[in-house]
């Protein structure tokens, strides 16, 4: 990365990927141990442990777009301060909730550290254009290795530690996360200031809703294979295996998504979206089967489609969007796939309890709908050239 990047990039490229991988490290960490604790807290039934859950991926979509134009305003840096301090207090609280309106509220605190759309529009701000991919790769491959560290670190700590003090655990690891960014990664002073007419013109374009719809699938798929893969493994070989499938997933997908990046510096971005989303397709296609090899293909394909277009769609948009609207245009993208999320968990969880096969195959349409519609976006180039 050296050799491509100067040394300030370099260093903020690693700062910018550390703090949001450790920051993803902690949201996973006490994921998948969410309902079980929810369910074990007074008050508890199954629907407010379900609003426990997806209220995060709620507020994370009303507030990305405000949090964005604030940065514009005020700067990158201290909006992600306060998110992260937020996300802190909101673990924090968790970890001694007793009654299931507790950890409904700490859930909420959590999901209002909206800061997903700064920190790529910070790299947005810093990292130029024909290195923008890569950078953004750089953050996704944090993310896929924080991701899976975070749920298999989540299954060994439960054997050792109870829910309470893995959520302890992740607050002060997103509280490091905040100290990190204070001491060691700089923010250049720059005035943000756009008029909401420009914005808003910025946000109808034609290619940009496409890439929005990109996006919605993108976080919609995350939550729906993360709730569809965990069951139908849990059922054939037991849940103590999953790890068996997430880290080859990961190791292929940080993979590919490093090649797709140069690529897409390339100017390749169009047919690296067409044969993710093909990948993608054929991934969910094998979670029809119940052969447990099967679906080890589909879950590593999934990750190689999946982490492929995590790292494209954001770094496209910010391409899209005027230097001085970055947090705006970003917010209102990472709204889209908030709320992709939060629908995402919503509707697999309804349609699972009808029939596996719905599951999927309401899935498997999706794709390919959302598929057909970005495949014609026309222009993945910039339409503002930056100075």
């Amino acid at each position: 990365m050296s050799k491509t990047y100067s040394k300030s990039e370099v260093n903020f490229i690693v700062g910018i990927a550390s703090t949001l991988g450790l920051r993803q490290f902690s949201l996973i960490l006490a994921m998948p141990l969410l309902a079980i604790y929810g369910n074990s807290l007074q008050n508890s039934s199954s629907a407010l442990v379900g609003f426990a859950i997806g209220i995060y991926g709620l507020l994370q979509a009303i507030l990305q777009v405000p949090y964005g134009v604030l940065s514009d305003k005020v700067g990158r840096k201290p909006i992600i301060l306060f998110g992260i301090l937020q996300l802190s207090v909101g673990l924090l609280l968790a970890s001694i909730a007793n009654n299931i309106y507790v950890l409904i509220l700490a859930r909420a605190i959590q999901g209002s550290g909206a800061i997903m759309a700064v920190a790529y529009s910070w790299i947005g701000d810093v990292i130029p254009e024909s290195k923008r991919n890569q950078a953004m790769s750089i953050v996704g491959i944090s993310f896929g290795i924080a991701g899976t560290a975070g749920f298999i670190g989540a299954t060994l700590l439960n054997k050792v530690l109870t829910v309470s003090q893995i959520f302890l655990i992740c607050a002060i690891f997103t509280f490091i996360t905040g100290l990190y960014i204070t001491i060691f990664v700089k923010e250049n002073k720059v005035k943000n200031i756009v008029k909401k007419e420009k914005l808003k013109a910025e946000m109808i374009t034609k290619d940009m809703i496409k890439l929005m719809c990109g996006g919605f699938f993108v976080y919609f798929s995350m939550v729906s294979v993360f709730i569809i893969v965990p069951q139908i493994v849990d059922k054939l070989v037991g849940i103590s295996e999953m790890w068996k499938f997430f880290i080859p997933g990961t190791i292929l997908g940080i993979i590919a998504m490093r090649i797709s990046a140069k690529l897409a510096d390339k100017g390749y971005e169009k047919n690296i979206v067409k044969l993710s989303f093909f990948v993608i397709v054929i991934s969910i296609i094998c979670l029809f089967t119940e052969n447990i090899y099967i679906i080890a293909i589909g879950l590593i394909l999934y990750f190689i489609g999946y982490m492929c277009l995590v790292s494209l769609f954001p770094a496209t948009i910010t391409k899209f969007s005027p230097k001085n609207a970055k947090g705006a245009v970003t917010g209102a993208f990472n709204t889209v796939q908030f709320i992709g999320s939060f629908l995402g968990g919503s509707l697999t969880g309804i349609l699972w309890g009808i029939n596996k096969n719905i599951t999927v195959f309401a899935l498997l349409t999706l794709c390919i709908i959302v598929m057909l519609i970005v495949n014609t976006v026309q222009n993945y180039s910039p339409e503002y050239k930056e100075e």
